[in-house]
């Protein structure tokens, strides 16, 4: 199945995610994967690891779990995505926090130069950018907006990063 393809697993073991472009969502299933695909940091057909699979769904209990279970915080897959990135990109906070909380590098890059901030950011996430904010991320260029992001968001967005790097609303 491509990484495009809309994805739907309901089978036992797995959370039923829709999964739509290599930007978005990715089937979560964690425990499964760690456990019978040769360990907690064992990789998909796209490089992901299971901490980086439920990063981008939003199972923070899944990626407290995998955590303490010793998952790689930093691992990327094949686009350079790690579990940060994935998170601050799908406006999933409360995995962002355990992952910061983890120490996990707030300046990764992807492959295409993005960082959880610059994705955050892009999409419009004003509390994903306070708390990578907060744990010191930083932006390395201009902030850019996708067009969808509305003025209150770009005005949020604008107040809390230095102003420095704060973009005109």
């Amino acid at each position: 199945m491509s990484r495009g393809a809309l994805r739907v697993f309901a089978a036992a073991g797995f959370l039923a995610v829709l999964a739509l472009g290599a930007k978005t969502l990715r089937a979560s299933r964690a425990p499964a994967l760690a456990s019978e695909d040769g360990g907690v940091d064992a990789r998909d057909e796209f490089g992901a690891t299971a901490l980086i699979n439920a990063a981008a769904a939003g199972e923070t209990k899944q990626v407290r779990a995998l955590i303490a279970s010793g998952a790689d915080v930093n691992a990327a897959d094949n686009s350079g995505d790690t579990a940060l990135i994935l998170a601050a990109r799908n406006d999933r906070a409360d995995a962002v926090n355990a992952l910061i909380a983890a120490k996990a590098n707030l300046g990764a890059q992807d492959n295409a130069g993005d960082t959880a901030l610059s994705a955050a950011v892009w999409g419009g996430y004003a509390g994903v950018v306070a708390e990578l904010v907060r744990a010191g991320a930083r932006l390395g260029a201009p902030p850019a907006f996708a067009p969808q992001v509305p003025a209150a968001a770009r005005a949020a967005i604008a107040a809390i990063l230095p102003e420095s790097a704060a973009p005109k609303p």
